[in-house]
């Protein structure tokens, strides 16, 4: 099974990234661009993934200011 990695694809505001593995998208709201960085991290960190699911996986997003 491959690693998991994950891809910024937009480091602006909404910072947006994916899993390499299972295309599950995490994005953040946050204004300031640590927060944003660090809130997408711990979302990826948190997830689990199901590489069967394809583009089918919506992953999970991060409302703003939240956890």
């Amino acid at each position: 099974m491959p690693k998991r990695n994950l891809h910024i694809v937009n480091p602006n505001n909404p910072l947006f990234g994916i899993c390499e593995r299972c295309n599950a998208r995490f994005t953040s709201f946050a204004y300031n661009e640590q927060e944003a960085q660090k809130q997408v991290v711990a979302a990826f960190d948190d997830h689990k993934c199901y590489p069967d699911a394809g583009q089918n996986n919506p992953g999970l997003k991060v409302p703003e200011g939240g956890s």
